[in-house]
């Protein structure tokens, strides 16, 4: 009979048969799955980078919280809208007189009903089309448009849009807002109807005991107020957003947080 150390022997030699069978066998096992595993990392990484997308910002600060906006600013199609004064822009307003040190250094009017007979008043008007000298025509027919201005106040105020002819707002013909003491922006979105006629306009109606106070008005194409900017024959490069913010995520949306963005300053 064999002795114990024969044994050993005998099973070490079966353990090294069994072990170099496995590793014939699994040899080419693990580069395949090394391969693999670098391969869907591989693919994971450029599928998000694929996705990344590059979001731009412009303010008016080096912090980006000075007029921010997600989108470039547009123009204004309304002139003369920084002054505001009666004798410049007669042609294109009809309001009381403007006084200075309003938003943004820039004149303002005050619109003041103290009237106890609940009588309204109209007060600021913004023609969009005139057939006399000078004739302009600032809006087209069936198109959508965003009116803004800083007011501020007390009680309330109403924007309209209106035609001496009839009112020639196609959708959503007003809109109301509650006034404070700061300033504070206010949006009127409206799309226009088929036919623009002459003496079109936009006007604020003020209610018995309320009083506001307008200042740069603003109006341009689309459904999005943009930061107030001076008519296409007016501005200037100053005039336009200093400073420039971007990120990049996998997001489609850009965020409306400022601090998201790294800031450079334009030019």
């Amino acid at each position: 009979m064999a002795d114990d150390s024969s044994n050993r022997l005998a099973w070490l030699a079966v353990g090294l048969a069994l072990s170099i069978v496995m590793l014939s066998a699994f040899k080419n096992y693990f580069p395949v799955v090394g391969n693999q595993v670098t391969n869907k990392i591989q693919q994971n990484v450029s599928d998000n980078t694929s996705n990344e997308v590059t979001h731009t910002a412009y303010a008016y600060s080096a912090d980006g919280t000075d007029r921010f906006s997600t989108v470039s600013p547009n123009l204004n199609l309304l002139n003369g809208t920084k002054q505001l004064n009666q004798n410049l822009t007669s042609h294109y307003f009809a309001m009381p007189t403007s006084k200075t040190g309003g938003y943004l250094n820039s004149n303002y009017v005050v619109c003041d009903n103290p009237s106890t007979n609940n009588n309204v008043m109209d007060f600021f008007r913004a023609y969009v089309k005139q057939n006399s000298n000078p004739q302009f025509q600032y809006v087209k027919p069936n198109t959508t448009y965003t009116f803004s201005e800083y007011v501020r106040g007390h009680g309330n105020v109403t924007m309209y849009g209106w035609s001496s002819q009839g009112n020639w707002i196609e959708k959503n013909g007003t809109a109301t807002t509650t006034l404070t003491d700061d300033w504070k922006l206010f949006t009127y979105t409206f799309t226009t109807g088929s036919t623009i006629v002459d003496g079109a306009q936009i006007f604020a109606r003020v209610p018995a005991g309320s009083r506001t106070d307008i200042c740069l008005p603003k109006l341009e194409e689309g459904s999005t107020a943009t930061p107030w900017m001076p008519s296409s024959s007016e501005a200037n490069d100053s005039d336009y957003p200093p400073y420039i913010g971007t990120y990049t995520d996998n997001s489609q949306t850009a965020s409306t947080d400022s601090t998201k963005y790294f800031w450079t300053k334009r030019g």
